[in-house]
């Protein structure tokens, strides 16, 4: 995000937000990026789909790629039912965590700037 214009984050920022305020627009977004994430089209994301996924959060936010570990204290977090594994119910909460912390990412970073 770091190579982007002032006007670009802000228009960046004002979408995740729209998505991120908006029920409809949200579930949309949440559902599309679970399909993504669940490689094997068995409507859950297990500890490989969710260690995928984090790497390209990762990718995105310019972050370390996680290890292992973090994968499952990530899964351990957001895995409600204790079943191992992260259905679309469960992705919601982790996407909406997701999106949220990169809002306030955003707005710190720019505020800096």
């Amino acid at each position: 995000m770091d190579n982007l214009s002032h006007i670009e984050k802000v228009e960046i920022l004002n979408q995740l937000k729209h998505v991120l305020y908006n029920d409809l627009e949200f579930d949309v977004a949440a559902e599309k990026t679970f399909k993504d994430a669940d490689a094997n089209c068995d409507n859950i994301v297990d500890k490989d789909e969710l260690g995928v996924e984090l790497k390209k959060l990762a990718t995105v936010f310019g972050l370390p790629e996680p290890n292992k570990d973090t994968v499952e204290v990530i899964l351990l977090k957001y895995d409600k039912d204790h079943d191992g594994k992260i259905d679309l119910k469960e992705w919601k909460l982790f996407f909406k965590n997701t999106l949220e912390n990169f809002v306030k990412m955003a707005e710190l970073h720019m505020h800096k700037a």
